[in-house]
């Protein structure tokens, strides 16, 4: 499970997410769609951790499956 809450960033002040929720459970699947510009890669390199920029306080948690998954 995959749950993020309240998840804002930018970049030098330019607003890239703001205020995001989500909750994935486990072996649902996730499309992001959206123009060019808008977060989509900055919401993916936050979740995998390769994103350092500046970030409002939000929490999110990471519940793994079990053996095997």
């Amino acid at each position: 499970m995959l749950t993020i809450t309240n998840l804002s960033a930018d970049y030098g002040g330019k607003p890239a997410l703001e205020n995001i929720n989500l909750t994935l459970e486990s072996g649902e699947l996730l499309v992001v769609l959206g123009p060019s510009g808008c977060g989509k890669t900055t919401l993916l390199n936050l979740i995998a951790g390769l994103c350092h920029i500046s970030m409002a306080p939000f929490n999110w948690k990471v519940k793994s499956g079990g053996p095997g998954r």
